[in-house]
């Protein structure tokens, strides 16, 4: 537990002076959203508001949370991706889950402070300056963001631990956001009659902030006084009532990312676990990386464009597959499997060109 503690002090040394200036910038980037969502008309002591560009204000919050869930765990887990720390690291007496465990939870607690505070000056400033919004709903989005943030948080940090280079991680983080959406397009190739468009959007890990703010910012903002009297009374209970349709038909997604989420999370700690330091910028072999991401990606863009019959889209696919086993492997030397995943890239051709 000591040794815990020591590390933990160690580390937080280092992170005070980056929790500072995020946490500035978050609240840099209210002031300013604010300030710009509010018109004057008039001059001097004339001088009214006119206009409350609501739906501003409470999307930068969530677009501040958002960013800091995925830059914080590249931050906090790329140590242990560069092989000049290894020995560094690996002097502590201490196990790899555990050192994982306190990075991860300065991260947590660097995006809690940044994102607490930025929404706490929202509140303050946009109540003084406009007072456009009923309070009490701004409670629940706060935690149900919170939660959101802490889905794309563990999200990110599961597959950015899966490269052995922080530049491998970035992509299989990057990738692995695409591929839920980029699998219900190709359901939309080979089930035409189905309507899976507003369900692709839902397939991105940070889908669910942003219709979680849209369902608060009706809450908070469309159904206050101030925004009835400047719409009018049917146009704004016309807004509210369809947006909510609308996404009440996917908030079960919410809670589809949060399990998702959990399972990541305990992955995250297995892998950790089973790695050794020695991987530390070699070449990033596990499963949840280039060796899932490039035939997924291949095949799934094939299938697309042989459906619309475009053959020079398809050999340009064909290159891209090869490029990315050669920078897979960092050379030319493909391996059998390599050869296998392209030749099957014939597949999604034939089964595209079927539902022409």
């Amino acid at each position: 537990m000591k040794t815990c503690a020591s590390y933990f002090k160690y580390s937080l040394k280092k992170v005070l002076v980056e929790m500072l200036t995020l946490t500035v910038f978050a609240l840099m980037m209210v002031h300013f959203s604010v300030n710009q969502s509010l018109s004057y008309m008039g001059e001097g002591p004339d001088r009214v508001l006119s206009l409350v560009d609501s739906d501003v204000c409470l999307w930068v919050s969530s677009m501040i949370l958002g960013v800091l869930a995925v830059v914080l765990p590249l931050l906090r887990l790329s140590t242990f991706k560069s092989r000049r720390n290894i020995d560094t690291l690996y002097s502590f007496p201490l196990s790899r889950r555990k050192m994982v465990a306190v990075q991860l939870g300065m991260g947590i607690g660097e995006m809690f402070c940044a994102f607490t505070l930025s929404y706490l000056y929202f509140i303050f400033l946009y109540k003084l300056k406009a007072g456009a919004f009923h309070l009490f709903w701004l409670l629940p989005n706060y935690f149900v963001a919170l939660v959101g943030g802490l889905i794309l948080y563990f999200f990110v940090a599961f597959f950015f631990w899966q490269g052995n280079t922080v530049a491998d991680g970035i992509v299989f983080a990057i990738g692995f956001a695409g591929a839920p959406a980029l699998f219900v397009a190709d359901l939309m190739v080979v089930l035409p009659e189905g309507d899976f468009l507003p369900q692709a959007a839902w397939g991105f890990p940070f889908w669910h902030l942003n219709n979680t703010t849209i369902w608060f910012h009706n809450k908070v903002m469309l159904s206050s006084p101030e925004k009835l009297e400047a719409m009018g009374g049917d146009q704004a209970a016309f807004s509210y009532n369809w947006e909510m349709e609308q996404l009440s038909e996917y908030s079960y997604m919410y809670i589809v990312w949060l399990a998702v989420a959990v399972i990541l999370a305990a992955m995250l700690f297995y892998f950790v676990g089973r790695s050794k330091a020695e991987k530390a910028g070699d070449i990033s072999d596990s499963f949840f990386g280039y060796r899932t991401l490039v035939p997924f990606y291949g095949y799934s863009l094939l299938l697309i464009f042989s459906r619309e019959g475009v053959l020079v889209f398809s050999l340009i696919i064909y290159l891209l597959m090869a490029v990315g086993y050669i920078l897979y492997r960092r050379g030319f030397k493909l391996r059998m499997s390599d050869w296998i995943c392209l030749g099957g890239g014939v597949v999604p051709i034939v089964i595209g060109s079927m539902f022409k």
